[in-house]
């Protein structure tokens, strides 16, 4: 049988069945990531690294409530009704669709070491980028180093991160870019800015214009831009923005200037 469908979009809400503290756990922890075809069918089921999570981490027991979700905005509730050493079988009651993230906002890092890209994967993804672009410059790491291996890693770390966090919408860490490629990728953007130690402008200041729908943040490698390169951002109206007197590490940099465009959107 199909699950109810709720008409309307956005926020959450909690089956009628669910107690005071299934409707924490379904706020905090309880959150896995299904396709699609699953959610719509009606019944779930949790194998491999979420049913360990589910029955070893957070031991979750039949009868519980747990939050589905598609990472494309579909969202579920459902009981987990059959649970075993291999397998958990979530019955899903309710479905909806949450409110699409506007504005956009899309990370554009320049790459650096792995272990400070996946730093970077990760706090995007819990603050809320919807994507997350490597792109390559004179300062940044080779591309040819992001394999696809590589790849997977931060694709899967993105997917974690934003599972942990309860966000609809997956993150999506996307191809990287050269140079020459990542100018032609901005063009899509409604504004994008860069995050510069040296701009006395604050994002506050730039992003004025409440019609955005697609913002391109930028965060260039350990030494900062080339003279070259800031010419080549500032032709194409790429504008420059300070995170303060403090100088952020790459990894981080792009973790503050999405808090503060939030901030300044009331989206956190």
């Amino acid at each position: 049988m199909p699950p109810h469908r709720v008409p309307g979009q956005g926020g959450r809400r909690f089956h009628p069945s669910a107690s005071k503290g299934d409707e924490a756990t379904v706020l905090t922890i309880a959150k896995f990531y299904v396709s699609t075809e699953e959610l719509n069918r009606g019944q779930v089921v949790l194998k491999g690294q979420q049913h360990h999570h589910l029955s070893r981490v957070l031991r979750i027991r039949r009868g519980r409530v747990v939050t589905v979700m598609d990472g494309k905005g579909l969202v579920g509730l459902g009981k987990v009704s059959v649970i075993d050493s291999k397998q958990a079988i979530v019955t899903i009651e309710e479905v909806w669709r949450a409110d699409p993230e506007f504005p956009r906002l899309h990370l554009y890092q320049a790459l650096t070491r792995m272990k400070k890209m996946d730093i970077a994967v990760q706090n995007a993804a819990e603050i809320g980028a919807v994507s997350l672009t490597p792109f390559g410059c004179t300062r940044s790491s080779p591309l040819e180093a992001l394999d696809g291996a590589k790849m997977g890693r931060l694709r899967r770390i993105a997917m974690e991160a934003s599972r942990l966090s309860g966000r609809p919408y997956l993150m999506e860490v996307r191809e990287p870019l050269p140079w020459d490629g990542l100018l032609d990728d901005l063009a899509r953007m409604n504004i994008a800015v860069y995050a510069d130690e040296e701009s006395g402008d604050r994002p506050s200041s730039v992003l004025d214009d409440d019609s955005f729908d697609d913002i391109g943040l930028l965060v260039g490698p350990e030494g900062g831009f080339a003279d070259a390169e800031r010419d080549s951002l500032a032709i194409r109206g790429v504008r420059a923005v300070t995170l303060g007197k403090t100088i952020f590490r790459t990894e981080t940099a792009g973790l503050v200037l999405l808090a503060a465009v939030k901030c300044h959107y009331h989206r956190l």
